[in-house]
């Protein structure tokens, strides 16, 4: 069950002696070394391709769910759609196994959160507006992403010109996920006192 070298000795009837040297090498119980590689260790909102490294061919028939081996059997690789930490087997050719960890952590498919006072605001020609008055917050979770926003403005608001203008907020996270919220400001004319009581002074 192990490689060895070992000298058999043969006596004959005569009881003359004859040896031999007997020499195993070929006995293989070990495992393959294994290497992991991930397509990026970036945030992004698409998947990560995981790719493992053997130092000898790996059995086909063993393979763990969901992983494709190379013509070659020296590569293993799998797609991974979401975060996980797990631990995967593969076997070598002589059915030897190894393990190794497998740890994903930087996919986020969340979309960030603009939360807006209200998407709906009417103003008279003169009043003051500014399009930051309306944001209450900007999140990716715990993360306020305030100063990622990006305001534009469809026409260019003057306030005082009547019509009607959308604003247009947005943010990107550092996985690529895009918010977007928009804002219908509309200017009307400043209405005029009628039937005012005058003052006298």
């Amino acid at each position: 069950s192990a490689n060895a070298t070992e000298t058999v000795r043969f006596h004959d009837y005569m009881n003359n002696e004859a040896s031999v040297e007997v020499k195993v090498d070929n006995i293989d119980t070990i495992g393959p070394e294994l290497g992991v590689e991930y397509s990026t260790d970036q945030p992004t909102n698409s998947s990560v391709i995981v790719t493992i490294k053997s130092d000898e061919p790996l059995d086909s028939t063993q393979l763990p769910e969901g992983w494709t081996l190379s013509e070659d059997g020296l590569t293993a690789i799998k797609t991974y759609e979401e975060n996980v930490d797990e631990t995967v087997t593969f076997a070598d050719t002589l059915g030897n196994t190894s393990e190794i960890e497998i740890s994903v952590h930087n996919i986020d498919k969340t979309i960030p959160v603009i939360e807006l006072t209200e998407k709906n605001v009417v103003i008279s020609t003169g009043d003051a507006f500014d399009p930051m008055d309306l944001v209450v917050s900007v999140k990716d979770g715990e993360v306020d992403l305030s100063e990622s926003l990006v305001i534009s403005e469809e026409p260019k608001i003057d306030t005082n010109k009547e019509g009607t203008y959308v604003i247009t907020y947005e943010v990107k996270d550092a996985a690529g996920n895009t918010a977007k919220e928009t804002v219908i400001l509309t200017v009307n004319p400043k209405m005029t006192e009628i039937n005012a009581v005058p003052i006298i002074t």
